[in-house]
């Protein structure tokens, strides 16, 4: 059944990038990702979620290929569910990116990721979802100048994971579209910019899960719309605010759903 309920939250992203002025041009860039929420009454769906990942940027075959960077990479997460571990992994990915001329940037990247679940008294299954998480993906962003952007990526993903019925592949494309303009309210530092994306994912799951039916494999569609904007309020202080619809479509009923999101937040450059 369904029930509703408000939530809160709080999340940071932050990077950093160090350049040991080695003859490669190579720069070490580390990204670490923090989220929590707190629901008011369904408090067992309290999450805490935190990921680093680090690796090593250079440029790619420079004397065969110009304007080519590859990106090896590691990775360590971690999550909580009501106040308990709920997983931790490791993982490992590379991303490759190379520029035609200055308005197209094309990349390829894969990664996996291994997870290991704890079980619990309320959630007893949780290891059925221990295993493996592999996505490819491929991307390419057009700059008509320097005020607007498109940028298509489409992914494929694979979960072998403990129990066949939560084993999925899972097909994605998104499209976006940037927009740089200057402060309609002429108050700020600098240009806002908004960012407007659509994206689509079909997961079809192995095998049917006998606790739903036993005779019936599940397949699901995610839509997804939403609209990002940075308003820059000093030179190193933005406002973010992102209003986000999604749509879960299944041949379940149990598992369709949609969902509104209006978020503000702060970036901080430093």
């Amino acid at each position: 059944t369904s029930k509703n309920d408000w939530n809160g939250f709080l999340s940071g992203a932050f990077r950093h990038v160090w350049d040991p002025q080695h003859e490669s041009g190579g720069v070490l860039e580390s990204e670490l990702l923090l989220y929590g929420a707190k629901y008011f009454e369904q408090t067992q769906l309290d999450l805490g979620y935190v990921e680093l990942k680090t690796g090593s940027r250079a440029p790619f075959m420079a004397d065969l290929v110009s304007e080519a960077t590859i990106r090896p990479y590691v990775l360590v997460d971690y999550a909580w569910l009501e106040e308990a571990r709920y997983f931790w992994g490791i993982g490992a990915g590379v991303r490759a990116s190379k520029a035609f001329g200055s308005n197209i940037l094309a990349g390829l990247s894969a990664e996996h990721r291994l997870h290991r679940y704890r079980d619990s008294s309320s959630r007893s299954t949780n290891s059925d979802l221990d295993g493996g998480e592999s996505e490819l993906a491929i991307d390419i962003a057009y700059a008509f100048d320097r005020s607007n952007l498109v940028r298509l990526e489409a992914t494929i993903g694979r979960d072998e994971l403990a129990a066949d019925h939560n084993s999925s592949l899972e097909q994605g494309v998104s499209l976006s579209y940037t927009h740089r303009f200057d402060s309609p309210v002429g108050m700020t530092a600098g240009q806002w910019n908004s960012t407007l994306v659509g994206s689509f994912t079909n997961t079809n799951y192995d095998d049917p899960d006998p606790l739903v039916d036993p005779t019936r494999r599940r397949h699901d569609q995610k839509w997804r719309l939403g609209l990002t904007t940075v308003v820059p309020l000093t030179e190193d202080w933005s406002m973010v605010t992102t209003v986000q619809r999604t749509g879960v479509g299944s041949n379940f009923s149990n598992f369709k759903y949609t969902n509104w999101e209006a978020l503000v937040g702060a970036s901080w450059r430093f």
